[in-house]
């Protein structure tokens, strides 16, 4: 496999886990956890997370394209700069 295959692979299954989580994650919560409040300062961990979830679930297209940005640059990179060989002092 080359790096190609392995970027594209890798934005597939990062694009995927975007779809996928908050799906997951919500089914989880409650249904007063899922509301959108406009302050969330005053919200537990698990409410934030739970606020996120749902804003990911009303933009899955916007999410997707995030991550798989992410993805691919992060792994791009990693082959470009190799920062395990840069920590290693090699």
């Amino acid at each position: 496999m080359g790096e190609s295959d392995c970027i594209v692979n890798s934005i597939i299954v990062g694009v995927v886990i975007s779809f996928v989580m908050p799906r997951v994650v919500l089914m989880f919560s409650k249904p007063d956890e899922i509301k959108l409040a406009q302050n969330i300062d005053g919200l537990t961990e698990k409410e934030k997370l739970m606020h996120l979830m749902s804003h990911k679930v009303q933009m899955p297209v916007t999410v997707a394209l995030i991550v798989a940005f992410v993805v691919g640059a992060s792994v791009y990179l990693g082959y470009i700069l190799k920062p395990m060989k840069m920590l290693r002092g090699n």
